[in-house]
């Protein structure tokens, strides 16, 4: 059986049984490989270290499309 932890943000669960789920801002911009360096010479601070601190394994999600989810 699968979990959904649906609006993770960077409270992910590591366990094979769980996906985790987001759609924050830091999310998708992480998500974009090319822009990764240059964003991380825009930001600082706390913003620099929740942007490194984000997870790979989330999956970017807009649940405010609904949930129809098959995950195989």
């Amino acid at each position: 059986m699968k979990i959904l932890n649906l609006g993770c943000g960077t409270k992910t669960c590591n366990q094979s049984n769980v996906v985790n789920i987001d759609w924050s801002i830091y999310l998708r911009l992480k998500k974009i490989k090319i822009l990764r360096p240059i964003i991380t010479l825009l930001m600082s601070g706390e913003r620099l270290k929740r942007f490194k601190s984000i997870a790979d394994e989330i999956m970017v999600y807009d649940l405010s499309k609904g949930i129809s989810f098959t995950y195989v």
